[in-house]
């Protein structure tokens, strides 16, 4: 897919269009926590069943189901800059998709601070 106008994210489909991988990136305008953002995410992700969250001081991470898709995000929050992940898939795809959520979501880091 092309990046967001302000070219600040990336999403990537696979060919059967079922399988979406996106990052992101943008200023916490609204100066929220990590806290305040976890739950909107929950609220926004239309969740049919919340299988994990788990949060820390500067991210936090929420898994779970929408119908029968894995859906999987992680959000970093550095110098007021919120940094997201997301990864979704069929329910059916978990043991394929199982080791490049794992490495996926290692690889996200906030940029260094100059």
């Amino acid at each position: 897919m092309p990046p967001p106008g302000n070219n600040a994210g990336r999403e990537f489909v696979s060919r059967d269009k079922l399988t979406h991988i996106g990052v992101d990136a943008f200023g916490n305008a609204m100066f929220q926590s990590m806290a305040q953002l976890m739950a909107q995410d929950i609220r926004d992700s239309n969740l049919t069943k919340l299988t994990y969250k788990r949060l820390a001081r500067n991210w936090y991470v929420v898994s779970g189901l929408r119908g029968n898709e894995i859906v999987y995000h992680k959000t970093l929050l550095k110098d007021d800059f919120i940094y997201e992940l997301w990864i979704e898939y069929p329910q059916s795809k978990t043991a394929l998709m199982k080791p490049v959520v794992a490495r996926v979501e290692s690889s996200l880091t906030a940029p260094k601070s100059p």
